[in-house]
């Protein structure tokens, strides 16, 4: 093998580890984000249930047959 197609081959192989960690950068960010997102539903809903007590507790039993 030539020296130029060692180089070429080197940087082929940088570039891809660098895609490689782009992705799991984003794929990183993604799920903060969703898990963010998710807590901040689950604080929405909870809000939601705490100011509207007792009608959660007459639906819940319907919701339950029917999930």
């Amino acid at each position: 093998i030539s020296h130029m197609t060692m180089k070429a081959m080197k940087a082929t192989r940088t570039i891809k580890i660098m895609k490689i960690m782009k992705t799991i950068k984003t794929i990183k960010t993604i799920k903060t984000f969703k898990a963010i997102w998710i807590i901040k539903e689950i604080k929405t809903t909870t809000t939601i249930n705490r100011s509207h007590l007792p009608q959660t507790w007459i639906n819940w039993p319907l919701c339950h047959r029917n999930c």
